[in-house]
């Protein structure tokens, strides 16, 4: 029981970190935009098909983590019955890969998004 309850709480930490990051990336996303449209930015494509493929990203990522997330309160505010099988196993690793190696990727990208505005400015 204990663990299965440990791997519930890992789940729904990562999924609400990862929650959270999608959200920080989806608001740079709507700035960028933004900032793209001003008067004095020259129009670049390629600009514009970047900040177009974050936003695309971020917005598939809250919903993947907002999904773990609600998977992850229900599993907590549930009495567990689980049997802890090799294929409980498997698949809880699984899923925990997916959401933990989506909330690194996201966190990386926005990290490196900030360092290129400190280099810009």
């Amino acid at each position: 029981m204990i663990l299965v309850y440990l791997v519930d709480t890992v789940w729904t930490a990562i999924a609400a970190i990862g929650l959270g990051v999608s959200v920080w990336t989806l608001i740079d996303g709507y700035f960028d935009r933004r900032a793209l449209r001003a008067p004095d930015v020259v129009p670049s494509r390629p600009r514009d098909v970047i900040v177009t493929i974050n936003l695309r990203t971020a917005k598939a990522s809250l919903l993947l983590h907002g999904f773990f997330l609600l998977l992850g309160g229900l599993a907590l505010s549930r009495p567990s019955a689980v049997v802890v099988t090799p294929t409980y196993v498997v698949l809880v690793t699984g899923y925990i890969l997916v959401a933990a190696t989506n909330a690194r990727a996201v966190t990386l990208n926005q990290l490196d998004r900030v360092r290129l505005r400190r280099m810009a400015s």
